[in-house]
């Protein structure tokens, strides 16, 4: 459930930040800061200038800065998130208007 928790956490923070820069017609960009951290540096010292993952959690992200537009459009991105037994995939395409959240489990 944990790591479930976390990628939902996660997509919901990015579709913050989507409409966070339609609202204030601005362009935000959200940078991997390290193996579980996102930052966006726009916005400075604010509360909501990041998010940090569960340590036991690793996230890889393609590109590695996600840009967000005033009129709703976000470059394309792929993050993946694990801990081993699970991996969530999050992901949009330039022509999809949603943030997707893939499971797959991990064969050992």
């Amino acid at each position: 459930l944990r790591i479930r928790s976390e990628a939902i956490k996660l997509a919901e923070f990015i579709k913050f930040i989507r409409n966070k820069a339609v609202q204030d017609k601005a362009k935000y960009s959200i940078i991997l800061q390290d193996i579980n951290n996102l930052k966006i540096p726009e916005l400075g010292n604010e509360k909501l200038s990041g998010i940090s993952l569960d340590n036991a959690i690793s996230l890889s992200m393609v590109p590695d800065t996600i840009e967000f537009y005033p009129n709703g459009m976000v470059t394309e991105f792929v993050i993946n998130i694990e801990d081993g037994t699970e991996k969530y995939t999050i992901s949009a395409s330039h022509n999809d208007n949603g943030i997707n959240i893939i499971k797959a489990s991990i064969n050992e």
